[in-house]
């Protein structure tokens, strides 16, 4: 009896370890690539130790994710000297509480921004799996070169070092709301193909610059209008604010994290100012995806499945939703493939996977 119980306390504890020190490692790779630790813990607890419910972590978990997110921003900030380049000035910060429904519009465009890559993600799976021809080993090559060629017709597309990001940001010379939308479609079907043809990136990176420029595009809407309303009715922020929420929104809805995403604007502009406006934007965009999540973008799993009780280590899927739990991407930290760096690089975080039944054979998500 003695001996069972040692083994059942050796198994919960490995159990345990094999479930903190992924999250630890997700904490300590956004504290470090975006100077965000706080963010960082955030999005462990909200996306990595998520679904969790069938085990009591122990309250040193969270310690050890807290710390692995310090650490990590310590020696990114002080040894490396590396910090995320991201100008913010308090001149953008929100003007007053009669702005609030139109960032809570902002919300929703970022909602739905994120459903149309999730769906463009998806008709380009398709697309290479049974359109194209193109063997699968070298499908990536094809959409790297369709990839290099739209970046050599629009540069900013690339989003090298969040030089697109600071411009719009800036607010000096910032580009029209219909050279900014073209940046998003552009942006939209360059990371979907990218991803979808097997080239590895992550979610981070595009989902910041998906944000920014649709925000952005927004918030020149929302300057237009504010123009034709009576003087100080309004007092409408300048669209660099509209952008940074906006990037933020886009972020926790694709990631599913809004909290973590809000604090990752937080820690970058360190405005109070821009809390409430942003906790709006971004719970309305999250809900927006949950509300309309038909479809699944699944990052690659460690293991999959199948009926015959074969397995496909690091198999890609893209599983329909089936109206029951929702499963959720857990994205990688980086760049969106090709045209989507300048986030820097992090591992993608292996979340245990859980199967999904169906009538002819049994498949599996990344929670």
């Amino acid at each position: 009896q003695e001996r069972r119980r040692a083994a059942a306390s050796s198994s919960s504890s490995s159990s345990t370890l094999r479930r903190v020190l992924p999250a630890a490692g997700a904490a300590a790779a956004v504290a470090a690539g975006f100077s965000a630790p706080v963010a960082g813990v955030f999005y462990a607890l909200e996306v990595s130790l998520a679904g969790e419910e069938e085990v009591r972590l122990p309250r040193t978990a969270i310690a050890a994710v807290a710390l692995s997110a310090a650490v990590a921003a310590l020696i990114a900030r002080d040894v490396m000297q590396c910090k995320l380049e991201i100008v913010y000035s308090s001149a953008m910060a929100p003007s007053g509480l009669a702005e609030l429904p139109f960032y809570l519009g902002l919300g929703a465009l970022a909602g739905l921004e994120v459903k149309a890559f999730e769906k463009a993600e998806v008709a380009c799976r398709k697309f290479w799996a049974d359109v194209s021809g193109t063997p699968e080993v070298l499908r990536p090559a094809v959409a790297g070169a369709l990839c290099g060629a739209i970046g050599v017709a629009c540069p900013p597309v690339l989003f090298n070092g969040y030089a697109t990001l600071n411009t719009i940001l800036a607010d000096a010379h910032p580009p029209s709301a219909t050279t900014l939308l073209g940046y998003v479609v552009l942006k939209i079907a360059t990371t979907a193909s990218s991803r979808a043809a097997g080239l590895v990136g992550g979610l981070f990176a595009p989902a910041l610059f998906l944000g920014a420029t649709a925000g952005g595009a927004y918030g020149q809407a929302v300057s237009y209008v504010d123009a034709l309303l009576p003087a100080g009715w309004l007092h409408a922020a300048p669209p660099p604010a509209y952008a940074s929420v906006g990037a933020a929104s886009v972020l926790a809805a694709l990631v599913r994290a809004p909290l973590a995403a809000s604090m990752l604007l937080f820690e970058l502009t360190r405005d109070y100012d821009v809390i409430l406006p942003l906790i709006a934007a971004t719970g309305v965009a999250t809900v927006i995806v949950e509300v309309f999540d038909d479809t699944t973008i699944a990052t690659p799993s460690t293991t999959t499945t199948s009926a015959d009780g074969t397995s496909d280590d690091g198999a890609v899927m893209v599983v329909p939703h089936d109206g029951g739990s929702t499963n959720s991407a857990t994205p990688s930290l980086g760049g969106g493939g090709c045209g989507g760096g300048g986030g820097g690089t992090s591992p993608s975080v292996q979340q245990p996977t859980i199967p999904t039944h169906n009538s002819e054979e049994t498949t599996t998500v990344t929670r």
